[in-house]
């Protein structure tokens, strides 16, 4: 089993385990406001520097990892969900869900937690209940229509 007891180190494992490069990663993180190049990527990864904590945020970021992680106090390399401040939340540095107004932000990070805690049989009830209700509303729609209620198309 490999140490991973740098930062750089744990770094260098989540990139390739995204399949990216050097370059590539030095991409992303400009996308999420870390600009960095290539050769401080190969230094951090060869060495037993720590990064900034921007810098640290920015990975963490960008691999679905976390700055525990990142900076060693913790083994778990990718927690349940990453959420940005941006609103985007990540998982196993997969985008899940982008959400610009805070209220939207905290309701979706609840359900993606409770999400986490349900088992496979919860998960699939869910799942048929959301797949029913858009027919339930039409159902709804069509029943007030039909009664001379208006309908509500803002939910």
């Amino acid at each position: 089993m490999e140490n991973l007891d740098t930062p750089g180190k744990r770094i260098r494992r989540l990139y390739q385990d995204l399949e990216l490069n050097q370059t590539e990663l030095a991409h992303r993180l400009r996308g999420v406001g870390v600009s960095i190049t290539n050769a401080y990527i190969s230094e951090l990864v060869n060495t037993d520097k720590y990064p900034s904590p921007k810098v640290a945020k920015g990975f963490a970021t960008v691999l679905g990892s976390s700055l525990d992680y990142i900076y060693c106090f913790s083994e778990i390399a990718h927690p349940p969900s990453v959420e940005h401040e941006s609103g985007a939340v990540l998982r196993e540095g997969q985008l899940l869900y982008e959400a610009a107004d805070p209220s939207e932000r905290l309701l979706t990070s609840k359900m993606l937690k409770t999400w986490d805690k349900l088992t496979d049989a919860q998960r699939t009830v869910v799942i048929d209940l959301a797949d029913a209700l858009p027919k339930l509303r039409a159902r709804n729609d069509r029943s007030d229509h039909q009664n001379g209620r208006p309908t509500n198309n803002n939910n």
